[in-house]
């Protein structure tokens, strides 16, 4: 029989990551739209740096999250989520002045601080799956994405207030948004202090206890924790960062460059902000029908699906510069990537060590943040070379990928790696 004395504290951890998760998606389209914008006009209208931007948000991201699993083994969530509030605070506040003082530099270095915080954050998704049984992992985690939603949503929204209240303080319009990406991690970090409570680590230690002392048989304990080159050869393990590298580098690649694109088609600022809101609204919205494929069909499954539902939106994406239509290809692309993205981080966490789970966890947090920053990088000088139709079709070529290896992990069972002895 199952004990219910954990649930409360479970649903409480639940409910403070989700909103952590909400309040950092707020800021991730101020760092994609505003940010494109305002560096072009920094770079003199030089569209080859509108990628820069993502490029040094992912980029800042895969700095962090490399070294944040193993933080994580010390000190465990709460003190590493407050700390990365603290630098995301830091990176807004300084992008918003450089952007005011027309320091490029310093707007550049903002962003990399800013995309420390937005990894960390995103990273700590891994505590609801830790704390929730192995058949819900990927729930749970769909239930704690599913509140990006609300922050998708807001950021964009905010864009235009923010910018209004900027110009009538006499600084340009584009800096105002960076004041509200400072007021989110302030309100992230006090989430984390009152609500992130006991420790996720903690209370996924007590579970992990009880869940061996109610086994029928007990597992072997792993006796030397992995390397990561170890791990990697454990065929699962491989499939599934392959898959969420490929999904983050089709959907980065188009949706990095949608805002310069629409906005050398004339598009308003808040037209452009509806589209990357449909975007994170496909990325997050139905992130817990995404857990529930993938908890029910399969994980792999899962990650198919979302490789033909990246494959329909890079396809749809170029056919027209019409907001419509935009909408519902940049929909499409964040769907099929939250396809593969849950399906493939519900296995990470699956016959490892609690040693090896955060190693693993942040090598793999890192390497998707820095393939998809050489997208986004990628992605400015594809567009100033060949135009929007024929990136995407770089992007259609990247989005079979997760195809590929769905159809690989059915070739043969993925392999259980022994440790010797």
């Amino acid at each position: 029989m199952k004990s219910a004395g954990p649930a409360p504290a479970n649903r409480r951890i639940l409910f403070s990551l989700g909103l952590s998760q909400a309040l950092n998606a707020a800021c991730v389209p101020i760092a994609l739209i505003i940010a494109s914008l305002t560096v072009v006009q920094l770079a003199g209208g030089d569209s080859r740096w509108a990628g820069v931007p993502a490029f040094l948000t992912l980029f800042g991201s895969s700095l962090a999250t490399l070294t944040a699993g193993r933080i994580v083994q010390r000190t465990g969530y709460r003190r590493l989520l407050m700390t990365v509030c603290v630098v995301g605070m830091f990176g807004a506040a300084l992008a918003g002045y450089a952007s005011i003082k027309e320091h490029f530099a310093w707007f550049l270095l903002g962003l990399l601080f800013l995309g420390m915080a937005v990894g960390v954050i995103q990273l700590s998704r891994y505590a609801a799956a830790e704390t929730s049984p192995p058949d819900a992992r990927a729930r749970a985690m769909g239930k704690v994405i599913l509140g990006s939603t609300v922050g998708a949503i807001a950021g964009p929204l905010l864009v235009g207030p923010f910018g209004r209240l900027a110009e009538t303080v006499g600084v340009p319009a584009l800096s105002g948004p960076w004041l509200a990406a400072v007021l989110f991690y302030l309100a992230a970090m006090a989430n984390t202090w009152f609500l992130l409570r006991p420790e996720p680590r903690e209370l996924a230690h007590r579970l992990g206890l009880a869940a061996v002392a109610a086994a029928p048989v007990t597992p072997a304990p792993v006796a030397v924790a992995r390397t990561i080159g170890q791990m990697l050869r454990e065929r699962r393990i491989a499939l599934s960062i392959g898959s969420l590298v490929a999904a983050q580098w089709a959907m980065v690649l188009v949706m990095a460059i949608t805002p310069l694109h629409m906005h050398t088609h004339q598009h308003a600022v808040p037209v452009i902000s509806f589209v990357i809101s449909a975007h994170f609204v496909g990325m997050f919205g139905l992130s817990f029908l995404s857990g529930w494929l993938a908890d029910r069909v399969g994980r792999m499954e899962t990650v198919g699906l979302g490789g033909v539902v990246l494959t329909a939106a890079c396809l749809l994406a170029p056919l027209s510069t019409h907001p419509a239509l935009l909408m519902v290809a940049l929909f499409l692309l964040g769907l099929g990537w939250s396809f593969c993205f849950l399906g493939a981080s519900g296995t990470l966490s699956e016959g490892l060590a609690p040693v090896e789970r955060g190693r693993i966890q942040g090598f793999n947090e890192a390497l998707v943040a820095l393939t998809s920053a050489v997208a986004s990088a990628g992605s400015g000088l594809l567009f100033a070379a060949f135009g929007f139709r024929n990136m995407a079709l770089v992007g259609l070529a990247v989005s079979f990928l997760p195809c590929a290896l769905f159809l690989a992990s059915r070739v043969r069972p993925a392999t259980t790696w022994t440790v010797p002895g």
